[in-house]
């Protein structure tokens, strides 16, 4: 009976309107359930794609900092062997201007000794700074020698 009593009141008019009203709010909840989740996982989508493109900045930003270091080592290396270059070449320089110097004042002990020679005197007699000149012979053609063996004779 009360099963029967529950028949006979759904289906009353004012039952059914509270029930259309009841169906159509659980819609309507059920709806905005659905809009809601669908602009979380929009909102999670969104979210991860701008990580994405963060990563990919970073990782571009990366590999871009990576490439300028590489220049700037090839650069510095570049210019360090210019420089080494250069010192090698001024060295060489150096030496021949060496040479040259020494190749003059060994002419210089030859024309001394040669006035010597003609004129009779010994190495003790001359003054101290000419002895000095003079006794500088034996360092000089070493001298000559060495870079003439570096470089070339003249």
């Amino acid at each position: 009976m009360a099963e029967e009593a529950r028949q006979a009141l759904m289906k009353t008019p004012e039952w059914m309107a509270q029930n259309a009203a009841k169906v159509a709010e659980q819609e309507r909840l059920a709806k905005e359930a659905a809009a809601k989740a669908a602009a979380e996982k929009a909102a999670e989508e969104a979210r991860i794609a701008e990580e994405v493109r963060i990563a990919a900045l970073d990782d571009a930003a990366k590999a871009e900092e990576a490439r300028i270091a590489k220049e700037k080592a090839i650069e510095e290396e570049r210019l360090a062997a210019i420089k080494r270059a250069e010192e090698a070449e001024a060295e060489i320089q150096a030496q021949l201007r060496l040479r040259k110097a020494s190749i003059k004042k060994l002419k210089e002990i030859q024309v001394q000794e040669e006035k010597m020679k003609a004129a009779g005197q010994k190495f003790e007699d001359l003054a101290p700074e000419v002895q000095d000149k003079l006794s500088k012979k034996v360092e000089l053609e070493a001298q000559i020698a060495e870079v003439n063996k570096r470089f070339g004779p003249p």
